[in-house]
């Protein structure tokens, strides 16, 4: 609010007044986009630059698709990694966007340092989608950013057969073969069906690999009906041969199988649970990544003053 102060002098033969207002002018915030910018720069350079220090170290986050990798967990050091990493570089990049705003108080410093830290952070999500965060992060496999972190964790986990390939081959392969001793032993009467030479030689003929994978995936799903459809759409046996047959395979098979869903049980678990570390690791380096943005914009902008006080005094010495 204005306020009019008035004073009046009177003297022989004149009448002077002096009128001073003063008036308090609201002050507009502005972005300084050019320091935003640096700052942000800044930011995956730093990164990089500590993702390199990292892998020399060895504390670099473990491979999603290594199986036995993820058995052995989030190690403590990654996760201290991931974090005094965001902290420094999230820091410096507030402190250069602080000190090139040209602004000199602690609200400029809080809001560019969250101006930097969302646009870095919206940076790296947009790397990360388009598919080109490895230049943020080369030559190192730690996870250069918490939101890079956080889509890697999500999207880089393979699915579960895909890590149990060739077990999954194994238990298939074996099946297969079951089917055919089995047929083989029917026909010489030591197995659970009654066939003849020529109907095994038969049966054994028309179960081409296709067949013998359905049968297998069949077990495994644990879908005895789908089997005995499989295996009487392929041969010429008789319903009773083919539900003797079926049984006695799922019989000799079920440990077979049981242990197999048992390792991917298991393998999904790992994954699910070196997942959840990477994300909670990534929300906490996010979280403190904002804190150090801020605090060194805020840093920065008071730096900023103090030099500029420094200047100024100076000039005043030299001038007197």
């Amino acid at each position: 609010m204005p306020a009019d102060h008035s004073d009046s002098h009177d003297t022989p033969g004149s009448v002077v007044k002096e009128n001073r207002i003063d008036a308090v002018v609201p002050r507009r915030l502005h972005a300084s986009w050019p320091a935003i910018i640096c700052g942000v720069l800044a930011i995956p350079a730093v990164l990089w630059l500590l993702s390199l220090l990292g892998s020399a170290m060895g504390a670099s986050v473990l491979d999603g698709t290594d199986a036995e990798a993820l058995g052995d967990g989030f190690g403590i050091g990654a996760v201290t990694w991931m974090a005094v990493s965001g902290l420094v570089a999230f820091f410096i990049g507030g402190l250069v966007t602080g000190r090139l705003c040209g602004q000199d108080d602690d609200q400029a410093g809080l809001l560019h340092g969250v101006a930097v830290w969302s646009t870095a952070t919206v940076l790296m999500l947009s790397l990360s989608y388009v598919g080109i965060s490895g230049m943020v992060n080369t030559g190192s496999s730690i996870v250069a950013t918490a939101t890079e972190a956080a889509s890697n964790a999500a999207g880089s986990l393979p699915d579960p057969s895909a890590m149990n390939s060739q077990r999954l081959n194994r238990v298939t392969t074996g099946i297969s073969a079951a089917v055919k001793r089995e047929i083989a032993e029917a026909a010489s009467g030591t197995g659970g069906a009654s066939l003849t030479e020529e109907e095994a030689r038969q049966a054994i003929n028309a179960l081409d690999a296709n067949a013998l994978e359905q049968i297998g995936w069949s077990y495994i799903n644990d879908d005895a009906a789908a089997a005995r459809d499989t295996l009487a759409a392929n041969t010429s046996l008789s319903e009773q041969q083919v539900n003797n047959l079926s049984n006695t395979i799922e019989n000799k098979v079920e440990t077979r199988v049981q242990e197999y869903k048992a390792e991917v049980e298991k393998a999904v678990e790992t994954a699910s649970s070196y997942a959840q570390a990477v994300l909670w690791a990534a929300f906490v380096t996010a979280a403190l990544g904002l804190i150090a943005a801020i605090f060194g914009a805020m840093l920065g902008c008071h730096t900023a003053v103090r030099l500029h006080t420094v200047a100024v005094e100076r000039s005043r010495v030299v001038a007197r």
